[in-house]
């Protein structure tokens, strides 16, 4: 399971998405690892993550272990979580 959400920081954060959510979505879809895929509007993952309790976890290289949402739900019942490096050049806002 993967979640994104549309950025609802959007004139707040100054960052903008560089590809929408249903594109993102769609590539993350096609991956052979990934069984499901949530788009969500809520500010944080917390609710989606309760309610499916995901075996994998994965954020980005920017947040720290202690930092994930939903880190103590996913290894409470077994599951794993991650934090990736990010990649030079690489992202899905503009500028990022």
């Amino acid at each position: 399971m993967t979640t994104r959400w549309p950025c609802p920081w959007a004139g707040r954060c100054g960052t903008a998405w560089a590809c929408l959510p249903e594109q993102r979505a769609e590539v993350v879809a096609a991956l052979e690892a990934v069984d499901y895929v949530v788009i969500f509007d809520e500010l944080d993952p917390l609710q989606v993550i309760a309610r499916l309790v995901p075996d994998v976890l994965i954020k980005g290289g920017d947040w720290t272990p202690d930092t994930i949402i939903g880190r103590d739900i996913v290894e409470a019942a077994g599951g794993s979580v991650f934090a990736i490096p990010l990649m030079d050049g690489v992202s899905t806002t503009v500028g990022g």
